[in-house]
């Protein structure tokens, strides 16, 4: 069945408008359609495989690098052009998030023998602030605390789930469930 695929070729696209972001100036008419395109298309792969009864664990997989190839790519084409809103704190903040993101995905990975990517609701809070923060810069501190926060409760919980469960909601609903709370 041709539906089945879907899915898997919306979030592939992802990947390929990402790399694209790559050739064009930053706020062009070609940038911004493919900086939407990408952002569409994160939602629509997730809609589809669920429409369309498709959900897989390699889609889950291939979202997830998709959408760390997209987040690079915009971060490479935008920090040139917004590097002015990152102080040193800022820079520090964001260096020290990244280094929790890496340790969490080594933790999952020893853990779970496969790196874990978290579906939690600070996660999505984060990428949709990801999203629109190119076009509105004052949101960088809030971007940057919240990101703290997922990656934080992220690292908590590839320490304390008992089998890898990328689309967990948040620690609390985990300790809730697990009567931990």
């Amino acid at each position: 069945m041709v539906t089945k695929h879907i899915p898997t070729a919306v979030t592939l696209s992802r990947g390929l408008f990402s790399l694209l972001l790559l050739i064009f100036v930053p706020y062009s008419v070609p940038f911004t359609v493919l900086y939407t395109l990408c952002v569409l298309t994160d939602i629509a792969d997730g809609f589809c495989a669920r429409a369309f009864h498709a959900e897989t664990r390699l889609g889950a997989i291939l979202d997830s690098v998709c959408d760390l190839i997209f987040f690079l790519c915009a971060g490479v084409c935008l920090f040139p052009v917004l590097r002015e809103g990152f102080t040193t704190p800022i820079l520090v903040l964001i260096l020290i998030i990244a280094n929790a993101k890496v340790l969490s995905w080594l933790i999952s990975a020893l853990r779970f023998k496969k790196p874990l990517f978290l579906h939690t609701v600070l996660q999505k809070a984060t990428g949709i602030l990801l999203v629109i923060f190119p076009f509105l810069p004052g949101l960088l501190p809030p971007l940057c605390i919240l990101s703290l926060l997922a990656v934080l409760e992220e690292l908590i919980l590839s320490c304390i789930l008992k089998s890898p469960s990328p689309d967990e909601k948040s620690l609390l609903h985990y300790l809730k469930k697990e009567n931990r709370l």
